[in-house]
């Protein structure tokens, strides 16, 4: 896979910045703020795209405050070091973290995030995981190319959780897997889900599965293509006692 490609393909590149509040009251973020902490809930704005070269432990921005919105505002948040991967944006405890309107690339979890949180129109390049959040959050308009699966499902959702317009292009692992791709919790509403060109390579495993869904879901429209695996066995889709219509 052509990583740069990927990266090239999603960057965003924005003007010069002008440090501080934002006209509307948003905190403004340029490239000297990361990594980062927020403690305080309220409303963040990127102002430019950042590849974050400074030493990082555990993930690019932390948040230990509830009902956080970080608007990327059209940019891309990049990791540097494609061989040390850390974690992009993680909740800490919290709930109603919202995240939308750009890129992440490089990032071994991309977004963490508590319960009733939103991720809207955000692209992903070179992640081990897309998204994990709590109990009702919605998921929607995210792209992702170029996962690298490990231990950890791609998508991790809990409880009354919607995702929407979702593509998962080109996921690629000969490592230890996780025993699902797409994972949530009951009563999950899922729609205009594509997963396309999975390669997997599972000799000795306990056999995968693409997606699995809770008791109560309703899943809608999804569309695998290009599935490719060697190994033990792979099952498309999981729905206990749910509503499974045109996959």
């Amino acid at each position: 896979m052509n990583r740069i490609f990927h990266i090239c393909l999603f960057l965003l590149i924005g003007a010069t910045p002008l440090i501080g509040m934002a006209n509307d009251g948003r905190i403004k973020l340029a490239a000297g703020d990361f990594p980062l902490t927020i403690s305080e809930s309220g409303s963040y704005v990127l102002v430019e795209s950042v590849e974050v070269t400074e030493s990082v432990a555990g993930a690019v921005i932390v948040v230990n405050a509830d009902h956080v919105t970080i608007d990327l505002n059209g940019h891309a948040l990049i990791w540097a070091d494609e061989h040390s991967m850390v974690d992009g944006i993680v909740q800490s405890g919290g709930v109603g973290l919202r995240v939308g309107n750009g890129s992440l690339h490089q990032f071994n979890r991309a977004i963490v995030a508590g319960a009733v949180s939103r991720l809207d129109h955000v692209r992903m390049n070179y992640v081990r995981q897309v998204v994990a959040a709590g109990e009702g959050s919605m998921i929607r308009q995210v792209q992702a190319f170029g996962i690298y699966p490990e231990t950890i499902p791609v998508i991790d959702l809990g409880d009354a959780c919607q995702i929407a317009d979702v593509q998962l292009f080109d996921i690629e692992s000969e490592f230890s897997l996780p025993p699902v791709l797409i994972q949530t919790g009951e009563a999950t509403r899922a729609q205009r889900l594509r997963v396309s060109v999975v390669e997997i390579i599972d000799v000795d495993g306990p056999g995968l599965s693409i997606a699995s869904f809770g008791a109560g879901s309703i899943v809608d429209e999804v569309e695998f293509v290009q599935i490719m695996h060697s190994g033990s066995t792979i099952t498309a889709i999981e729905i206990d006692r749910g509503i499974l219509a045109n996959a």
